[in-house]
């Protein structure tokens, strides 16, 4: 997991012997980890939330780690793409 994508897998855990809570991220996903595109998703779509209520010309249809920008004219797709990368 990129260092800058850590919180974004961070997780509490209790120790069952002291009940002290910490909060963990992980550095490597385990083998198997079924849930990283369904965290990975909803939190990109949380990220957008309010640069998407700025942009109501276009739209995103994101799948994982997949988007697609559709707009109505050329001009409008670019700009509307050149300001979602620079979120």
């Amino acid at each position: 997991v990129h260092k800058n994508s850590q919180e974004l897998f961070a997780f509490e855990w209790e120790n069952p012997e002291t009940g002290r809570k910490s909060q963990l991220t992980w550095t490597v996903l385990p083998q198997g980890f079924k849930n990283s595109p369904t965290i990975f998703e909803n939190q990109l779509a949380k990220e957008l939330e309010d640069w998407r209520r700025q942009k109501p010309r276009g739209v995103i249809l994101q799948y994982v780690d997949d988007s697609l920008v559709a707009t109505k004219t050329r001009d409008d797709c670019l700009q509307f793409t050149v300001s979602l990368l620079n979120i």
